[in-house]
């Protein structure tokens, strides 16, 4: 057993459903820059359940540069969601109040896979319904 495993409760692996990822819009319209981004984040993120929502300490926990990361968040901020609420990211404090300088963010569809493995379910199971509000 992975010592990621034991200490974090996920398996040391992180599950891409291809045909999602390559028919996504998003995706679609990244720079490989922006992929390369998008990548280290989801691996960080599966790692530590979440991210900072500060651009400065997002850009150091995946060791990219913060201008790089920066123009992602502002082109991007539907792909990562306030832990709190839900709500997209956005530059400043959230609208529940949740700081920028100490809020965490998440991207909702590997939370949701991340449970899925973590239960032993098929992927794509406890997805949140598309027709449900942010």
């Amino acid at each position: 057993m992975a010592r990621q495993q034991i200490i974090k409760g996920s398996p040391p692996y992180l599950p891409i459903i291809v045909e999602d990822w390559v028919s996504d819009s998003d995706i679609q319209s990244m720079t490989v820059a922006q992929i390369g981004i998008f990548i280290k984040a989801l691996i960080r993120q599966w790692q530590d359940g979440s991210l900072p929502r500060n651009p400065w300490d997002f850009a150091a926990k995946i060791e990219a540069r913060y201008e790089t990361v920066a123009n992602f968040l502002q082109s991007y901020s539907n792909l990562f969601a306030c832990l709190e609420c839900g709500r997209r990211w956005t530059g400043s404090d959230c609208g529940c109040g949740c700081s920028k300088a100490v809020g965490r963010v998440e991207n909702k569809k590997l939370k949701f896979l991340k449970i899925d493995v973590n239960s032993r379910l098929e992927l794509g199971t406890t997805e949140q319904k598309r027709t449900e509000q942010n």
